[in-house]
C-alpha cells in the first residue's frame, strides 16, 4: 500500500503544469527580439545616400 502511494506522489510530481499559450508566445518574442537584436549589431551601419537628388 505504501508502495502504491509513494508511486502515485512521484506520478504526481512528475507531471507539470503546460504553459499557455500567452506564456510560449512571450517566451518566443523574447528569443526574436534579442535575435533580432544581435543580427542588428552585426550589421555594418548603413551607406550615407550617394545618389543625386533630382531639382
Amino acid at each position: 500500500m505504501r508502495a502504491a502511494l509513494l508511486l502515485l506522489a512521484f506520478m504526481l510530481a512528475g507531471c507539470q503544469r503546460e504553459k499557455s499559450f500567452d506564456e510560449r508566445y512571450a517566451a518566443t518574442r523574447q528569443q526574436l527580439e534579442t535575435r533580432a537584436a544581435e543580427i542588428d549589431r552585426q550589421l555594418p551601419p548603413p551607406a550615407p545616400d550617394s545618389t543625386p537628388k533630382p531639382e
